[in-house]
């Protein structure tokens, strides 16, 4: 269990690169990636940004 904390720490910080997600749609997705930041699109207009807390707490 304890290493498991480690390795995830370790990935958090050093893991893959932060990406830029477009979606269609008039909202966000009720589950977001962990290291993600999602931006909604309607119609051709960007109007919501969304992304998962990085600290870890899950909120949105």
């Amino acid at each position: 269990m304890k290493i498991t904390r480690w390795f995830r720490k370790l990935w958090g910080k050093y893991g893959p690169a932060r990406r830029l997600v477009i979606i269609e749609g008039d909202e966000l997705p009720h589950d977001l990636p962990a290291r993600d930041l999602i931006l909604a699109r309607d119609g051709g207009d960007d109007w919501s940004v969304g992304m998962r807390c990085p600290c870890g707490c899950g909120d949105r």
